[in-house]
């Protein structure tokens, strides 16, 4: 499984929210599911690092749970806020995560 970050907004307090879609082997460019996360990230933590460990434990939880193939995403669910209070959204690093397959 290979996943790319489609998108990453600041929601509130130390909560991102990702919209993920993720690749099988032979998917080309069309995803096979897509999901979206709030992710918490506290002082000292590496960003990207917390980022894949969350977006990868739930691809085994979905594989466990049969829920690959699925587009699980609800973005209208969490009120999204277009500020970036902390400059973690457009720092280069966080940016060049978006659209590259991991």
């Amino acid at each position: 499984m290979r996943y790319a970050i489609e998108n990453i907004e600041w929601l509130q307090d130390d909560l991102y929210y990702l919209t993920v879609d993720f690749y099988e082997p032979g998917d080309g460019n069309n995803p096979s599911a897509r999901n979206d996360f709030i992710i918490q990230i506290t002082a000292g933590l590496d960003e990207k690092v917390r980022f894949d460990e969350v977006i990868r434990a739930y691809w085994n939880k979905a594989v466990t749970n049969g829920w690959t193939g699925e587009d699980r995403s609800n973005p209208r669910a969490f009120p999204r806020n277009p500020t970036d209070p902390r400059g973690l959204i457009n720092r280069p690093d966080i940016q060049a995560l978006k659209g590259v397959k991991q």
